[in-house]
């Protein structure tokens, strides 16, 4: 009888556990029938919904509850951004655009004067700087997507006319990032970069990767303060999925060796915390990217064809992800990790552990080939790395560097492992 209340008691006490940890994120809202294509969220409890088939809804209570707002049902819409609780702008997938003075309850139609080919399309991010100048990433889909922006509300558009570096055929911006209100950063197909000191109103170009072979299509970019950023994107060649910028996105590093067969985005917060969109699964890092671990899938099916492809955080606490056709919310950061899909069990050893900053790594020899080794401080700043390294050891010296922990990543083939070194002096 006792055995038989232990038993019990374990299956109790796994749902239990199982049920917690699924509902970490849970849906706000779903629509099988229509497509969501983006969200905007103006706080903790203001957000608005947009789609295809005349979808937008409203929530003003967290998306407990939804308000539908009536709009063409033959039209798609797109990207949405609000200024304020009253003014926003939203795409339509005809060219034109709308903007609201009333919180989102009535739109009007905006025709654009000029617009530069009869194909003209906005793509799903709009930011808008005030009630009149807005900025979008647009073109004659699909061959000539760039940053469009008015300053009269969309009646008239005018171009930034600033060449791709390379000149690679199918570069294309596909968004837009902002750190803070005024830099902001477009981003696109092989890892082409533009940024803006000016809220949009003037960009440089920052990156572009060049080799037209194995570079990144950035889908999803974020950053924590002023220079350090990350990206994350899809690419059938390159391993590296997810790259890391300690200095605002001029120069960026490999940080992850990934499986996934695309990063559709990326959400990283200064208290370490860490996020990527997966097709239908979200992975989280509590060490500013070292390692991440699987939090939630959307079907156990992995092959289901209803993904991921969109953040909106708040802050590292309360965020939403949208997928084709459903909206989940998390209120703690999405809770605890489940099954640690990405970091490997150990494949190095470091010693002496603690050290005065001078200390091997060495590679267990059972695994063949190249191994790569990257060190970050406790900020997640990449402060070491030595790639195709060909022996089974490698000598470091941090002797330069401060008292503290560090963190140690190695990268064998498709799998890698995260530790720790304690430099004491």
């Amino acid at each position: 009888m006792y055995k038989l209340k232990q038993i019990i008691l374990f299956i109790f006490l796994t749902i239990g556990i199982n049920n917690s940890i699924s509902a970490q994120w849970s849906t706000v809202y779903s629509d099988s029938t229509k497509t969501i294509t983006d969200i905007f969220c103006l706080n903790k409890d203001t957000c608005w919904v947009s789609g295809t088939n005349g979808l937008l809804v409203k929530t003003t209570n967290g998306g407990s509850s939804w308000i539908p707002i009536p709009l063409d049902t033959i039209k798609d819409y797109g990207g949405i951004y609000f200024i304020n609780s009253l003014i926003g702008f939203m795409a339509v997938s005809d060219g034109t655009g709308l903007k609201t003075v009333d919180g989102g309850n009535t739109w009007a139609t905006i025709i654009h004067n000029t617009p530069p080919c009869s194909n003209f399309f906005v793509t799903g991010d709009c930011h808008a700087l005030n009630s009149d100048t807005i900025v979008n990433v647009a073109g004659c889909y699909p061959t000539d997507l760039g940053i469009y922006y008015s300053y009269d509300s969309g009646l008239n558009l005018s171009s930034f006319q600033i060449p791709f570096s390379c000149g690679l055929s199918g570069n294309q911006l596909v968004s837009f990032y902002f750190s803070n209100d005024s830099i902001g950063y477009a981003f696109g197909n092989n890892e082409s970069i533009f940024k803006t000191f000016d809220r949009g109103l003037t960009w440089v170009q920052i990156h572009e990767a060049c080799t037209g072979n194995g570079d990144i299509d950035i889908s999803g970019m974020s950053c924590y303060n002023d220079t350090i950023c990350w990206f994350g994107g899809y690419t059938p060649h390159n391993p590296y999925a997810l790259k890391y910028s300690s200095d605002g996105g001029y120069t960026w590093n490999p940080y992850l060796t990934t499986p996934y067969v695309a990063l559709r985005d990326v959400a990283f917060f200064s208290d370490g915390s860490g996020f990527l969109l997966a097709n239908n699964q979200i992975y989280k890092s509590s060490d500013y990217g070292i390692t991440f671990n699987l939090q939630y899938q959307l079907y156990n099916n992995p092959n289901q064809q209803s993904d991921f492809y969109k953040f909106a955080f708040l802050n590292s606490q309360t965020g939403y992800a949208i997928s084709t056709h459903s909206v989940i919310k998390t209120t703690n950061g999405g809770g605890p990790v489940g099954i640690n899909e990405h970091q490997s069990s150990a494949l190095v050893s470091v010693f002496p552990n603690p050290s005065n900053g001078e200390f091997t790594i060495s590679k267990f020899q059972l695994l063949n080939g190249p191994w790569h080794v990257q060190i970050f401080d406790n900020l997640g700043k990449l402060i070491f790395q030595k790639q195709n390294i060909q022996d089974n050891e490698l000598h470091v010296n941090l002797t330069d560097f401060s008292e503290g922990l560090y963190f140690v990543k190695a990268i064998v083939g498709n799998k890698s492992s995260a530790g720790k070194v304690l430099i004491v002096k």
